[in-house]
């Protein structure tokens, strides 16, 4: 049932964010909810559990995307396994806690892909552009966090999972 579970969530993350969430981008950003699903798993659920969630959901994002196919399943994973290793030392029902784990895991993510974009040669941008959609992604993220997490919480609690 967990299995199902968590790939029924990515499924609807990714039909979500490629469909309702695409067109309510602000400034070419839009919320990462396979990356806040990542996140979820490794701070509730473990790092395993965590960078498993990140890479299967990045995979699949990236087979959808049309870019560079396992950018953003390294960069998710890593995202979902630090945020179970930092989840495994504080006190993760904390709103605090959870807001800072999001904010550490997606400044993560984002440095990450952007190194990898780096490397693999992806369009560059011009350094001032740059800051201001990580800066973006990353506010948006982290803000998203918490409500995303409180319904994640409630759909494993009623599930018994």
């Amino acid at each position: 049932m967990s299995i199902l579970l968590w790939a029924l969530l990515l499924i609807t993350a990714l039909v979500l964010q490629t469909t309702l969430l695409s067109p309510h981008q602000l400034h070419g950003v839009r919320p990462d909810l396979i990356l806040l699903l990542a996140v979820f798993a490794g701070l509730y659920r473990g790092e395993i559990k965590g960078g498993l969630v990140g890479f299967l959901g990045g995979l699949l994002e990236d087979s959808f995307s049309g870019g560079l196919l396992g950018m953003g399943a390294l960069s998710k994973t890593v995202a979902g396994t630090l945020a179970g290793l930092l989840g495994n030392k504080l006190y993760r029902e904390s709103p605090l806690v959870q807001l800072t784990v999001a904010l550490a895991a997606v400044i993560a993510h984002e440095l990450l892909y952007l190194c990898l974009s780096s490397i693999y040669a992806v369009p560059p941008f011009l350094p001032a552009k740059i800051i201001k959609l990580i800066s973006l992604n990353i506010a948006i993220n982290t803000a998203l966090a918490a409500p995303i997490f409180w319904g994640l919480k409630k759909i494993f609690r009623n599930i018994g999972i």
